[in-house]
């Protein structure tokens, strides 16, 4: 069956590019002809005005990223996802466009997931991962492990109507925490299932090819320090676990984040790590803080013990869901309560492993039976 995955633009998001990568991989062995489904997130009127103001930023001679400059910072992810997560459709900026391609290249099935496709403040177009542009075209609708990323409705009502009417015309429903389940049957009248994200569905080994394949180096450190947001509560807890553990910190993430600070000597400064040189933080690690829903993920998947500050803004429902799955709710730091935390308690892997195989099943088996 050939099968589109309508996901969230693969960017500077190690996190989005793995579950992209994974979910096709995971749709290829089941035997399926698997593509990223791309859309064009810059329109003609976008394009217009970026030009306008790089225009008039070099007239009065203030800052701005050029194309060619974004190029240098993300070619480490254009890398991975030019060599790891193929095929890909072509960025399609209309529905027409889009419409005329699922006909053209006889696509059987639309898949919408994973991550937080379904949160309006993320997303924009939030109709778009309802498969909006589909109208009434005869297809699969699926979703599978989409995620609202709260446990609240931020739909307005007009989102809500529209959803509540697209969400009919699927053909199966999947969630990626527990409070979607209610959000789905409350405010979209429909009944969905819980999974996995896709991340999980591959093993440790499968992550652990690349790292092989792309000849990664080391990680210089033990305590891998992967935070999406920085603030003076993180760098305290961070020093406190440093002295508690005697483990030197590392992170993968660009060295500096302020663009405006930007000149062409320290350009490599800004550029994000190879997808490899992440993978082979969390293999090296011998413990890991973060405040990313993936750097959980992935601090399971490799069987490291871990520790989570939940990063409520980009939200908070996703780490609770996650860590309910494998009865590791103990492992969420709040600020203030470091100093009271036992660092050196140990994680039960075999029932945690056990609880992991438990889920892929079911969720393979989701997948299975929507695409039959």
């Amino acid at each position: 069956m050939k099968v589109g995955i309508v996901t969230h633009p693969l960017g500077n998001n190690y996190g989005g590019l793995m579950q992209a990568y994974a979910l096709q991989q995971s749709l290829k062995r089941l035997g399926h002809d698997a593509w990223i489904f791309q859309k064009c997130i810059t329109s003609r009127k976008r394009v217009f005005l970026r030009r306008i103001r790089n225009f008039t930023y070099s007239l009065f001679r203030k800052f701005y990223v050029s194309q060619k400059d974004k190029y240098i910072l993300s070619r480490h992810m254009l890398y991975f996802s030019n060599t790891y997560i193929c095929p890909k459709t072509p960025k399609l900026s209309s529905d027409k466009s889009r419409i005329k391609y699922v006909a053209k290249h006889d696509f059987d099935a639309l898949i919408v997931g994973s991550d937080q496709v379904w949160r309006p403040l993320y997303v924009g177009d939030v109709e778009y991962y309802f498969l909006s542009f589909l109208n009434k075209t005869k297809i699969k609708r699926i979703s599978y492990a989409a995620s609202f990323g709260v446990d609240k409705w931020e739909f307005s009502t007009e989102q809500t109507e529209a959803c509540r009417s697209l969400l009919k015309q699927f053909d199966a429903v999947s969630v990626r925490e527990d409070s979607g389940l209610s959000l789905c049957e409350k405010y979209l009248g429909c009944n969905a299932e819980l999974v996995l994200d896709p991340t999980f569905l591959l093993e440790k080994d499968d992550y652990i090819r690349i790292i092989m394949n792309e000849n990664q180096a080391s990680c210089d450190g033990e305590l891998f320090c992967y935070f999406l947001d920085q603030s003076s509560d993180v760098k305290e807890i961070i020093n406190v676990v440093e002295k508690s553990t005697n483990l030197s910190s590392f992170s993968c993430m660009p060295k500096k984040t302020l663009y405006s600070e930007m000149n062409s000597k320290n350009k490599s400064d800004f550029t994000y790590p190879p997808v490899s040189q992440w993978l082979r933080s969390f293999f090296d690690a011998k413990m890991i803080l973060t405040d990313s829903f993936h750097g959980c993920v992935f601090s399971i998947i490799f069987n490291k013990p871990f520790w989570v500050v939940a990063n409520k803004k980009r939200g908070g429902a996703r780490f609770e869901s996650l860590l309910n799955m494998f009865g590791l709710q103990d492992r969420i730091i709040k600020p203030g309560e470091i100093e009271s935390i036992q660092l050196n308690k140990i994680i039960d892997w075999d029932k945690v492993d056990s609880a992991k195989n438990i889920w892929k099943d079911r969720s393979l088996n989701f997948l299975i039976s929507a695409l039959s």
